[in-house]
């Protein structure tokens, strides 16, 4: 494959002696190695708060792990530990490799999850995106926020009111002004009542961030009124006042809906979904990471789809009063699930997922331009039916599936399929192995991954737009348009 290690300082004494691990071959170095060289992957933080704050990603405690194939059919991987350098991994590899990495995770998992690249670049560049601002802290349990605000209309029943505070990510409900008063009042409310929006505990919010008062209403849970606070730093006894402005509802999106047309994409998935499952959905944001394909961020206006056919057009009337700081983002998503008794955890259900989602101007078409993966085959062996079986690999295995056009990127994350409790489980849930994103649609997967026993499903996505870089070994998002499709494969049992 032309893909050789270099000669690196001390690399062929940790090399030496070690065992072949289920295709990693980790060996000494040929004599005729050329002279050294590198691959590098430079991991940037991205903190996505009020504002988007870029910075190195701090390495330490984390590993990094570049896989060369040992010959042309891929017997075995040649297994390169990395070394740290600043926000950069560095492999002692003479062309592009696979790498594997680990991150800090925000929950941490009780095993860190591997992630992976496999790109046609040998300097690699990768982003963390995380929702935060930085360096937060925690909040105590005496923490209070009392509330002072006055809505811009009077209260008649229909309206709900929120607290979002953009940076911290956290919001509650506000109980809405009595029948038709227009102030709304809380005391002492504890801090801890509001819901975090990330997997992480709350966080205090800081100056940096933005605390907002939002009043919805209908039809399509508009925002209609909205409260900007003077930021200011949380104390602990701290007061939220001011007046609600009335948002103009003077932006529209529409787009058409075929809902016998995306059944029919879902159709040819194999194994193929439950029709009957049929959802879809829409939501306009005032987005602060819109650049970076993140949408998160106040909701603007957000509803079901009718599936049944009924419904052929989305329009909603809509108003951003963010917009000079936080792009409106459309997201339209619609998935079917199917579910599996997994005969390896005493017929546990588990529920499997594919999805078409479109993320990007309100006033673009919506066209789901990622396809779902077709022909997905594990060495060889089409995985098109829940419960087969897969015999363990003895080599590298070999991951590929089909789409009719080339898309931007590709990815997949394996999973096994594990208990949901340990007394008395009622359903099978993911656990996370491993991520790998690529650029073509063909992954090498070490044999290590599969243990006999065990059942798997890998989630298999293409992406359509969002990456501007790929061929260059950027990957990180930095387009606000893109569509993206996943499909959940068989579920596969590992057997000798």
């Amino acid at each position: 494959m032309g893909i050789r290690i270099a000669r690196a300082a001390g690399l062929a004494a940790l090399l030496t002696g070690c065992a072949q691990i289920a295709g990693i071959d980790e060996t000494s170095l040929p004599p005729d190695a050329p002279a050294p060289t590198s691959n590098s992957l430079t991991i940037e933080r991205i903190s996505i708060g009020a504002t988007i704050v870029r910075a190195p990603l701090d390495l330490t405690g984390q590993t990094a792990t570049y896989y060369v194939p040992a010959d042309e059919a891929v017997s075995s991987l040649v297994a390169v530990p990395a070394t740290i350098e600043g926000n950069k991994f560095v492999g002692a590899v003479e062309s592009a490799a696979i790498v594997e990495y680990t991150l800090p995770d925000l929950p941490m998992p009780e095993t860190p999850i591997l992630r992976g690249i496999d790109v046609p670049a040998r300097d690699v560049t990768a982003g963390f995106g995380i929702l935060e601002h930085p360096n937060p802290t925690n909040p105590l349990e005496t923490d209070t926020l009392t509330f002072s605000v006055t809505s811009d209309v009077a209260g008649a029943g229909a309206e709900t009111y929120q607290l979002y505070i953009v940076g911290a990510w956290a919001a509650r409900s506000l109980p809405a002004p009595a029948a038709a008063a227009t102030m709304l009042a809380i005391t002492d409310a504890p801090y801890a009542t509001l819901s975090s929006l990330t997997a992480r505990p709350l966080e205090r919010f800081t100056a940096a961030d933005s605390i907002l008062v939002l009043r919805y209403g209908a039809p399509n849970s508009q925002l209609q009124g909205a409260l900007e606070v003077p930021p200011f730093e949380q104390t602990g006894t701290d007061a939220i006042s001011g007046a609600l402005s009335t948002v103009p509802l003077d932006l529209t999106v529409t787009f058409p809906w075929d809902s016998a047309a995306i059944a029919a994409r879902f159709a040819l998935a194999r194994p193929a979904p439950a029709a009957a499952s049929h959802v879809a959905s829409w939501a306009l944001k005032a987005a602060p990471g819109a650049g970076i394909a993140n949408d998160a961020g106040p909701t603007l206006a957000a509803a079901t789809i009718d599936i049944t056919g009924a419904q052929t057009e989305v329009t909603s009337s809509f108003g951003n009063p963010f917009a000079a700081r936080w792009p409106t983002v459309l997201s339209v998503a619609t998935s079917m699930t199917r579910s599996h008794l997994v005969a390896t955890l005493n017929n546990l259900p588990v529920t499997l997922t594919s999805e078409l989602r479109q993320h990007g101007a309100h006033t673009l078409p919506v066209s789901f331009s990622a396809e779902l993966p077709a022909q997905i085959e594990l060495d060889g062996a089409l995985l098109s039916v829940d419960g087969q079986e897969v015999r363990a690999p003895t080599k590298p295995a070999i991951l590929s599936f089909a789409t009719t056009t080339p898309h931007t990127l590709y990815s997949m994350a394996m999973f096994e399929l594990v208990p949901n409790a340990v007394e008395m489980p009622t359903a099978a849930v993911y656990k996370h192995i491993f991520s790998r994103t690529t650029a073509a649609p063909r992954l090498v997967i070490p044999a290590d991954r599969f243990v006999v026993g065990k059942s798997y499903v890998l989630r298999i996505f293409t992406w359509q737009g969002g990456f501007t870089g790929v061929a260059a070994g950027d990957l990180r998002p930095n387009a606000m348009d893109f569509s993206r499709a996943y499909h959940d494969t068989a579920v596969f049992t590992v057997v000798q």
